[in-house]
């Protein structure tokens, strides 16, 4: 994978996280299963790309 396209999926998976917590009542308690299973993907598309950029 080349460096533009680690830089690529690293912006992909960052935005997505940002996107679901934007919004995100960290007082609240209740976290529906839609955004829990959105943020476990986009967690584990962010965990993907670390291990493709590492060196």
């Amino acid at each position: 994978m080349t460096e533009a396209e680690q830089i690529k999926q690293l912006r992909a998976a960052l935005e997505t996280l940002v996107k679901l917590h934007q919004s995100w009542d960290k007082g609240t308690a209740y976290v529906p299963v839609s955004f829990m299973n959105k943020n476990d993907a986009a967690i584990a598309a962010a965990r993907e790309a670390l291990r493709n950029s590492a060196d």
